[in-house]
């Protein structure tokens, strides 16, 4: 994660115990039937763009053990298993370059002229080393992505305080062990370089350099894995934030790094994390409303993820992107206990991630998507799971990558879908960003077909099933609508009767599957 104020947020509460299981959500007795009221349009689906193929494992998410009690935790697990990501990342974001495999810790020399960002690190990796005396193992977490549905996981190996010779030693033991993966990400965000931390700086001066130090490791390791090694080198993806003439000095590293980007026959892959900044977008917009906000954050989550992939595709064509890190609420810090603070609440979050998740997914370049992160302490923004009684549910935000998980893994095709002869919603922000209102994936596999359908706009429309030939087994609606509800709630998830009409609600995420 390259912003230090998440961090910071995420770290605050890191050294107590969770303790985190799935509740079921609750479901009535006799399936409701959503009334069709009198401004329901009846709405016709189109496809745009052609269908694709899904790589059987492409949607994941951060799970992080060096962060809360996680892989102790058989009540977590099983949450996260209910959640089912199908790639998961370790050791991390940015404490991967500073992981020491032998000892499952952190490691920090802070400077008097250190970064906010890098401090903030150096003061969190003693604590860290408190409450993981005997720090966390790959092959503890190669246990948990068993446990969680033998999930891929994508190994961050230490290229800044560590040696290639002690990186090799450590492939080599994990190879020895029959646990070694075969999808590398070459360190975590050099172009960042802690937040323009000076020290952090001189080790990555930019992108031609540092993509000569990841090539050297690659090198070293690569034989090890052997056969299917997937190494991926990092991009900025910084046309996702920051506008092509912006002149601000670290901005203008962003925007080189990228520029500086060209294919090699060495490296499979190329890494993008897509953060956008709301408290930003905000300001810049004028204190806009909740519901003016939710639009530009849209238009980012929808126009801005094209912007992004496609400026990465070009520069490295042929390569995979692998998005390995993004979440809509971006780097924006907010203490629950100032809620005022926090721009994207749970509902418009869950929102923004049915949009994004769709954005990238029509992309055939990216093949990894791994959302920043399950996690379940109390008071912090980034919760995605609350307790009730003795037991963790997931929030909206959880429902709703739950689906997507659901829907794309295991081998299927996409389809985007929208609403026919609508009108985009366009014109957002200084990038003139846009987005469809309706606007679904449609997923087909051997066994059944999944529709995913977001009514993003102010009216209530009236859907048909049959219009994919058959009636659907399980129609499930998420109303996600009250963007000014900062509580972190259970998600209130509605069965719908399949035999009949479909209602979307304004605001609305439906769900119909036919087996």
């Amino acid at each position: 994660m390259s912003s230090p104020t998440t961090r910071r947020e995420f770290l605050r509460v890191s050294t107590g115990v969770m303790i985190l299981a799935m509740a079921p959500i609750a479901t009535a007795t006799i399936l409701p039937t959503m009334r069709v009221a009198s401004d329901a349009q009846p709405l016709t689906l189109t496809t745009l763009g052609d269908a694709r193929s899904l790589p059987p494992k492409i949607l994941g998410a951060s799970a992080e053990p060096l962060i809360e009690h996680l892989l102790d935790d058989p009540r977590k697990i099983a949450a996260i298993k209910e959640t089912a990501p199908a790639i998961i990342r370790f050791p991390g974001g940015s404490q991967s370059n500073y992981y020491n495999w032998r000892d499952g810790l952190l490691h920090f020399d802070p400077q008097p002229n250190s970064s906010e960002y890098y401090k903030f690190w150096a003061n969190a990796a003693p604590r860290i080393a408190q409450a993981f005396p005997n720090g966390i193992s790959y092959e503890q977490y190669f246990a948990f992505a068993t446990q969680i549905g033998d999930a891929d996981v994508v190994l961050v190996p230490n290229l800044e305080t560590s040696s290639i010779d002690e990186q090799v030693a450590w492939f080599k033991k994990l190879a020895s062990e029959n646990i070694l993966t075969r999808e590398i990400e070459l360190g975590n965000e050099f172009w960042v370089a802690m937040a323009g931390d000076p020290n952090v700086m001189r080790v990555w001066p930019n992108a031609k350099y540092s993509m000569e130090v990841m090539h050297r490791y690659e090198q070293a390791l690569r034989p090890l894995i052997g056969a299917g090694a997937q190494f991926a080198v990092q991009a900025s993806a910084a046309s996702f934030v920051f506008l092509p003439n912006d002149t601000r000095p670290f901005v203008r590293r962003l925007l080189q790094w990228d520029q500086d980007l060209a294919p090699a026959e060495w490296f499979e892959a190329v890494t993008a994390h897509l953060y956008p900044n709301p408290s930003f977008i905000a300001a810049e917009a004028g204190n806009p409303s909740p519901s003016e906000l939710f639009s530009l954050l849209m238009g980012r989550s929808d126009a801005g993820v094209d912007r992004a992939l496609n400026d990465v595709a070009k520069r490295v064509p042929g390569k995979e992107i692998w998005v390995t890190e993004w979440n809509p609420r971006g780097g924006s810090f907010a203490d629950l206990n100032q809620p005022e603070r926090d721009k994207v609440t749970p509902p418009m979050n869950a929102q923004l991630i049915t949009r994004t998740t769709l954005a990238m997914l029509r992309h055939p370049e990216v093949t990894k998507s791994l959302y920043f992160t399950l996690y379940s302490t109390n008071g912090s923004a980034l919760q995605t799971y609350v307790q009730a009684g003795n037991q963790f549910v997931p929030m909206a935000p959880a429902v709703v990558l739950r689906w997507f998980n659901d829907a794309a893994n295991g081998g299927s095709s996409f389809q985007r879908v929208v609403e026919a002869n609508d009108r985009p919603i366009s014109g957002l922000g200084p990038f003139k960003e846009s987005y469809h209102p309706i606007e679904g994936g449609l997923f087909h596999s051997d066994k059944r077909t999944v529709l995913i359908l977001q009514n993003a706009s102010t009216e209530a429309r009236r859907y048909d099933p049959t219009d994919q030939g058959a009636k659907p087994a399980r129609v499930e609606m998420l109303v996600a609508s009250d963007f000014g509800n900062t509580a972190h709630i259970p998600a209130q998830v509605t069965p719908l009767d399949p035999n009949a009409p479909l209602v979307l609600p304004s605001l609305s995420i439906a769900r119909v599957i036919w087996e």
